[in-house]
């Protein structure tokens, strides 16, 4: 049975001789690498560069971008050569690819990863030859800077043509499978890339139907790409840039709610039942036929945030979630006479905040108002009309846009792969002043001993040696040897592949003490030296 890196090798070098045969002065080099250890790839294998004539210019693409982990197209370089006393010239092209193994774990994911990758190669290789172009990328780097609307259309085209020929090659369903991976990335939170700049869903049937008339005419093995890029670039032509802002226009609110930990089916329901606009209903509708999760009937279910609902619903809801969270507490306040729980109330409202849940969010008014109900129970007033007056007093404060902006900024975050703690909550409220009350709230809760008991007893459990067990250890299997580090294919002749619920207390609290723990200064061996 064949290893994975000779896999990765196998079908890389594959799609390499298929792009020579339409681009000749083309070679496509692949570098296989594990999470985490790209960097040490590209600052250790330069030599596997030296035989390509744009291999310097190759090396500096890589050492400005070797900081990535997810597998794509990086640019390309470019060599040009005059011959015969500037009567001639040639030039020779090489395209970068990273490809993180870690990724992947069946041939067919890995093929139409390549095929993808491959055509943002391909599609500069047309835009080179455009004339105002020409000149600008003669020699040197190409590297791809993309609007959003182009790298949209893009992925389309290059999500067409990796589903062609997949398919031509034998892959049953190839287009189905691609266009349900796009359309679940779209209702659930997926860090490893963004759901608004791949629309493929929306061209699903179209692209089926041009397959269809292409597999009338039987193309030779030979000529499969060439059909693939044609039938690619006309199906990519019929949709216009209104076309990619509808699929912005369903994607960017479902994944303002995916990342909100809401579940799909609700994402689909509110697309479908409470959006205006008809085109992001049909979309909404598309996309629960591709991936067979059936809208949740959101009318029947019950109020809750709705990214895709009139601008005035969130904040009216918001209103009266805020309302309901007060009354709530003061109940138990009045029963238990304690301001206690207006201050833990406020205090789940900003853990919650973690995880961008901003709806109903009025910490800043519970705690005055947990204030004021213990200073009524000195002063002999009424605790409760003293809570309600200094809760009424300051509830507004702050308002919804800043609240769904802060929310935004937070989601910003995880998107990008953070871990969010109450520590980064307030690092973003102290990088503007619109979110000072939110701040102060959240250094009222960070201070709180009810939190802090809570943040220890956390910490404690996290950080617990597990106890070893009576008697001698059972003997274990021999240790392996480890496996030789990823290897860097050389690009000749054939370039290949080198080597819904919320964050626990727990993990927030480990990372809450990471972030606050200074760094140990390293002496000794390990000092640093110039």
């Amino acid at each position: 049975m064949a290893t994975k890196q000779e896999i990765l090798k196998d079908v890389c070098s594959h799609a390499n001789r298929q792009v020579q045969a339409l681009y000749p002065n083309l070679q496509l080099m692949f570098i296989h690498h594990n999470s985490g250890n790209f960097h040490e790839i590209v600052s250790t294998q330069e030599h596997a560069l030296a035989g390509h004539p744009a291999g310097r210019t190759a090396q500096a693409i890589l050492e400005k971008n070797n900081n990535r982990e997810q597998s794509g197209f990086i640019g390309m370089a470019i060599h040009h050569a005059v011959k015969w006393f500037g009567l001639a010239s040639s030039d020779s092209l090489l395209a970068l690819f990273n490809i993180n193994a870690d990724e992947f774990t069946n041939v067919r994911d890995l093929r139409r990863s390549i095929y993808h990758f491959t055509w943002h190669a391909i599609d500069l290789m047309e835009v080179r030859k455009k004339k105002e172009y020409a000149a600008k990328f003669r020699s040197g780097p190409m590297i791809p800077k993309r609007s959003p609307m182009n790298l949209a259309r893009l992925n389309l085209q290059a999500d067409i043509f990796s589903g062609v020929m997949c398919a031509l090659e034998g892959e049953a369903d190839a287009m189905g499978t691609l266009a349900r991976q796009r359309s679940n990335d779209s209702i659930t939170p997926v860090q490893a890339r963004r759901a608004e700049d791949y629309p493929f869903p929306i061209a699903l049937e179209p692209a089926q139907y041009a397959f269809e008339a292409l597999t009338a005419i039987k193309p030779s093995k030979e000529k499969f790409m060439h059909f693939a890029q044609r039938v690619a670039l006309e199906v990519g032509r019929t949709f216009e840039d209104q076309s990619i802002r509808e699929w912005w226009a369903f994607s960017e609110p479902a994944q303002d709610m995916a990342w909100r930990n809401y579940p799909a089916e609700h994402i689909l329901g509110c697309a479908s039942y409470t959006c205006e606009d008809p085109l992001v209903r049909s979309i909404a509708h598309l996309v629960s036929d591709i991936t067979g999760i059936a809208p949740e009937d959101v009318l029947k279910s019950g109020t809750s945030y709705n990214a895709f609902a009139k601008s005035n619903h969130n904040q009216i809801l918001h209103r009266e979630i805020a309302e309901k969270t007060f009354e709530d507490a003061i109940a138990r306040g009045v029963m238990e006479e304690s301001g206690r729980p207006l201050i833990t109330a406020a205090n789940e409202q900003n853990e919650n905040l973690t995880e961008g849940i901003i709806l109903g969010w009025c910490a800043n008014a519970l705690q005055a108002a947990g204030r004021a109900f213990e200073n009524a129970l000195v002063t002999g007033i009424s605790p409760a009309q003293a809570a309600r007056m200094e809760f009424m007093g300051t509830s507004d404060i702050p308002t919804w846009e800043s609240l769904k902006k802060m929310g935004d900024d937070i989601i910003d975050q995880k998107r990008k792969g953070f871990g969010v703690t109450m520590g980064h909550v307030a690092d973003i409220g102290n990088s503007n002043p619109e979110f000072a009350p939110v701040l102060n709230s959240i250094r009222v809760t960070m201070k709180d001993p009810d939190y802090v008991r809570k943040l220890e007893a956390a910490n404690d459990l996290a950080t617990r040696p597990t106890v070893a067990p009576a008697g001698p250890a059972p003997k274990g299997p021999a240790p392996k040897t480890p496996a030789p580090a990823p290897a860097f294919i050389p690009a000749a002749p054939a370039p290949g592949l080198g080597g819904g619920g919320r964050t626990s207390i727990r993990n927030r609290t480990i990372m809450e003490r990471q972030r606050r723990q200074p760094q140990d200064t390293q002496s000794g061996d390990n000092e640093i030296t110039e």
